[in-house]
């Protein structure tokens, strides 16, 4: 009896742990997919925790980062100067995932999901944190 009993342990945790292997590799992204895999809206401003008012012309302001480590700021139609183009740059992320450099300035990555990011950037003794979601 004994012996059964060890062999079903044996065969119920050999499947535990392929399930699990399973569902980490199958399931989850990593940050780096999650941002090349969406367009990011402007949504929100917040200088030294304080809430900034965006202004209609930042609102529709998109950033697409492509996998090749390049990136695209689109203005869209509503623009807030003349000097509002559409900009390419380059950008790369950390490799444990926490930080965002864009053009030799790096962010700290406070939250990253399928549908928002939150990025916190020092400005001298000032930070700002921007929020953008997904679509």
């Amino acid at each position: 009896m004994m012996r059964i009993f060890k062999y079903l342990f044996l065969i119920s945790f050999a499947f535990t742990i392929t399930v699990s292997s399973c569902n980490k590799d199958g399931s989850s992204k990593s940050k780096k997919d999650i941002l090349t895999s969406h367009q990011w809206k402007y949504l929100a401003l917040k200088i030294n925790g304080v809430t900034e008012t965006l202004l209609a012309c930042e609102m529709d302001d998109f950033v697409r980062f492509e996998v090749t480590g390049t990136y695209t700021y689109n203005p869209m139609t509503v623009t807030c100067s003349n000097y509002d183009v559409i900009e390419n740059g380059v950008w790369s992320m950390s490799s444990d995932e926490k930080s965002i450099t864009v053009d030799g300035t790096t962010s700290q990555i406070l939250e990253l999901t399928d549908s928002r990011l939150v990025v916190k950037t020092p400005d001298g003794t000032d930070y700002t944190e921007s929020t953008y979601v997904a679509f």
